[in-house]
């Protein structure tokens, strides 16, 4: 392995042309290519019109130098320092494949980020490319036909009846609130008596949807072991202006739909599902953004199912909230330039939702994916911090791996260090950010306290296993030395 050190690890590989046609019939570069899919190592070629699974085309107009940190060129002979044979390159992956975890802490990995975008693009690109370009090229770019079709794939994929691509999840939240309030109650804004509950471990869009749409929300603890909204909570809310909830299934966990559900039925309330982290969530079997009256997705980059920009989505079984929501996305009108209701411009657009369209093939990959990751830290990290809640009931997808320990900060800053990424989401409970001081507080919330002790660890889904293994080894570390 003479030039090729083990400890700093390749994020990409070229393949010289020669060698491409003996990638189904050289054992060596068979058990190559299983390797370097397994350790998500991508491939690239420069051969216009070669196909194979996870090996990507190189344009012309770009280098390997261009696209990776640390490359690597498998060819026949050395001609540089970062040319590498077949046979040193197995030699090397199959080190990577077999290390135990005192030799992955020997590794640079280098800078470990929460995601690696830059990596899912990589790793995914000849499978999004056509649907990009395709798209480009029609020159249909606003609400066009691959709007329609990933609309129509989503619903079948959620066993739902109507869907509605938007610019981003924050509107997806404000347009499916004031198509209730058109819809339920034949107005075009909630008014500030009208009081929606949400919970107060959130995201800022949740509560700003709210406040957009000329309500007043309502802040609710969080259960302790999901994070989702208490239904305890909601019950202790309710009064005669409440009109309904929004429920956050937070971090990627389905809240208590059955609660809910039986709560909002008892009082005739509303139920909006945010689902901005838990793309193909389910609770008891039934997609989340189904089980409420209005789902609302978003589709910024980092999500479950991300685009390479901002979108959104709406889901209903309402074919009235679907009628009003389709016409508030473009300005309220049915027919053009008529509007009938306050609109605005909140499309999704077309190139967005033909990479959306592409990704939505590989979410059963990355959804496993993402559950692989949490089992290693699972089964790696000690019972002596509070990991993930999940059951069988509630099939968790993991946008965020959140674990809850007395040092929180501490570790965060541990991880730093060793340059490991870690969030808080979200860092101020909502009733304490002063934009949403219009909220009302009713009863004592705790939210403060789940915050201090709470810590996101990465959770990249084309990750190889040994990075994650190294990320919960110097988890292990900080714990055994301060915990």
């Amino acid at each position: 392995m003479a030039g090729f050190e083990l400890s700093k690890f390749p994020t990409g590989i070229l393949i010289e042309n020669e060698l491409l046609d003996e990638f189904d019939s050289n054992p060596t570069l068979v058990h190559i290519w299983e390797l370097c899919k397994k350790l998500f190592i991508t491939l690239w070629h420069t051969k216009r019109g070669y196909k194979k699974d996870y090996v990507n085309y190189l344009p012309h107009f770009l280098s390997i130098e261009d696209m990776e940190e640390n490359p690597l060129i498998l060819a026949r002979e050395k001609r540089s320092k970062i040319h590498i044979t077949p046979e040193e390159l197995l030699s090397l992956l199959s080190e990577y494949e077999s290390l135990d975890d005192e030799k992955i802490k020997t590794i640079d990995f280098g800078w470990i980020g929460m995601l690696s975008l830059r990596s899912e693009a990589k790793f995914f690109s000849d499978d999004i490319l056509p649907y990009l370009l395709r798209a480009f090229y029609s020159g249909d770019w606003i609400l066009g036909k691959e709007v329609v079709e990933f609309e129509k794939e989503v619903c079948k994929a959620f066993g739902v009846r109507f869907a509605v691509g938007v610019n981003s999840g924050t509107d997806a939240l404000i347009i499916a609130l004031r198509s209730i309030s058109l819809s339920r109650y034949g107005k075009e804004f909630f008014s500030p008596d009208d009081e929606i509950i949400v919970p107060d471990l959130t995201f800022l869009a949740t509560v700003q949807a709210v406040l957009f749409a000329g309500a007043t929300p309502v802040f609710a603890n969080v259960d302790e072991k999901t994070y989702t909204i208490s239904p305890e909570s909601i019950r202790r809310l309710i009064n005669r202006k409440t009109k309904g909830m929004i429920v956050v299934h937070l971090y990627g966990m389905p809240a208590d739909m059955d609660e809910v559900r039986n709560v909002a039925d008892e009082h005739n309330l509303f139920v909006v599902e945010d689902c901005a982290q838990s793309f193909f969530a389910r609770y008891k079997g039934k997609v989340v953004g189904t089980i409420g009256d209005v789902g609302c997705f978003s589709f910024f980059p980092s999500k479950n199912l991300g685009g390479i920009g901002d979108g959104g989505l709406i889901t209903t079984n309402d074919e009235r909230i679907y009628e009003f929501a389709d016409m508030l996305r473009k300005y309220g009108w049915r027919q053009r330039d008529y509007s009938e209701h306050i609109g605005g411009n909140s499309r999704l657009d077309t190139i967005q939702a033909a990479v959306l369209r592409a990704k939505l093939k590989k979410i059963d990959f990355l959804t496993n994916r993402r559950r692989e990751i949490a089992k290693i830290y699972n089964e790696t990290l000690p019972d002596t911090i509070q990991k993930p809640y999940d059951s069988p009931e509630r099939f968790h997808v993991y946008h965020q791996y959140t674990i809850r320990c007395k040092k929180a900060e501490e570790l965060r800053d541990f991880l730093n260090r060793n340059k490991i990424e870690t969030r808080v989401y979200y860092p101020y409970p909502m009733h304490k950010v002063p934009a949403l001081s219009r909220g009302k507080i009713y009863e004592k919330l705790y939210t403060e306290e789940i915050i201090r002790e709470i810590l996101s660890l990465p959770i990249e889904p084309v990750y190889p296993d040994i990075k994650i293994r190294y990320v919960a080894g110097k988890v292990c570390e900080f714990i055994d030395k301060y915990l």
